[in-house]
């Protein structure tokens, strides 16, 4: 998987809505031609569906399949254990820096 398409495969999995391909350029900076290679990739793994908007036929509403769902709740899982195993590895100073980093990231991103 490139990291165009787990950047948008992300975004819907986390999303509690569909989401347009516009709103994904949004929130991922990526080119609207990386997104829209990436939604053609992860529709032919048949892990994403599209639904055309009734009131404007140029919008596509994304969301994952059930398919794509348990893909996507699979690798989260494996994630979120490698997290975890690389966070024991740190002792208490270490974790305070990385707590700290990520908080800055997360304001920059915001």
């Amino acid at each position: 998987m490139t990291r165009p398409e787990w950047k948008v495969f992300a975004h819907l999995g986390q999303a509690d809505r569909t989401l347009t391909a516009r709103e994904i350029v949004q929130r991922t900076g990526l080119h609207k031609t990386k997104v829209s290679r990436a939604v053609a990739a992860l529709e032919s793994r048949r892990w994403l569906c599209r639904d055309r908007d009734d009131a404007d036929r140029r919008i596509e509403h994304l969301a994952l399949t059930a398919r794509g769902r348990t893909e996507y709740d699979k690798l989260v899982g494996i994630l979120k254990a490698r997290e975890e195993e690389m966070l024991e590895r740190l002792s208490a100073d270490q974790l305070q820096t990385v707590a700290q980093a990520m908080s800055i990231l997360e304001k920059l991103t915001a």
